[in-house]
């Protein structure tokens, strides 16, 4: 690889990152005025993951603020938000959407030790993790789910691979942030919970 290529590369994507922010911490799908002027659950996950990566832990945080002041009151993060973080969705529930979300604020917090987002946000991280473990089949230890990464319903709906992988990973990363915030009496279950999705998964 040319390493002044993937340089060069790497600075245009955290430029990216940096301008397809909104001023209250929103990642856009695609640059407003473009064709996804939103911020996308799924989308906004895996952004934060690339800022977390970037050492862009400001608007890391501020972008999982954002979201984390927009679920539904059952727990479910919507499939999209306009930037006052209203609800925009046009599509079913996207489970992995929860996942995603709880993923990303897990490798934000393996980086920073920010005790105070978490406990902040406790109850949204709660609430988001007992939606997922709605939907498991308790038969077979997967999440049922409707809609996925894919965006086509033959390869979605019933149990889907990625979105099963995407909440069993994040409800790890919620157990991970509960034990280390003295949550152990919320996490113990959803624990054994998520290993027995990883066993049905493997």
């Amino acid at each position: 690889m040319n390493e002044r290529k993937a340089y060069k590369l790497y600075e245009n994507s955290i430029k990216i990152i940096k301008e397809n922010q909104h001023k209250n911490g929103g990642f856009y799908a695609s640059p407003p005025g473009t064709r996804y002027p939103y911020i996308y659950t799924r989308d906004h996950s895996i952004v934060i993951l690339g800022a977390v990566e970037a050492g862009l832990l400001k608007e890391a945080k501020k972008a999982l603020e954002f979201i984390l002041n927009s679920p539904k009151p059952s727990g479910e993060f919507s499939q999209r938000y306009d930037t006052d973080g209203i609800d925009t969705s046009y599509k079913d529930l996207q489970i992995d959407g929860n996942g995603l979300i709880l993923f990303a604020l897990g490798k934000y917090y393996d980086v920073t030790k920010d005790d105070e987002i978490c406990e902040e946000y406790w109850d949204v991280i709660k609430k988001a993790v007992e939606y997922v473990l709605r939907h498991k089949n308790d038969e077979i230890d997967l999440i049922h789910t409707l809609n996925s990464i894919h965006e086509y319903p033959a390869y979605e709906h019933g149990y889907e691979i990625f979105a099963n992988s995407a909440c069993c990973s994040g409800i790890f990363e919620a157990v991970k942030i509960g034990k280390a915030i003295g949550k152990d009496k919320d996490v113990y279950e959803w624990e054994k919970e998520a290993e027995k999705i990883r066993h049905s998964i493997f």
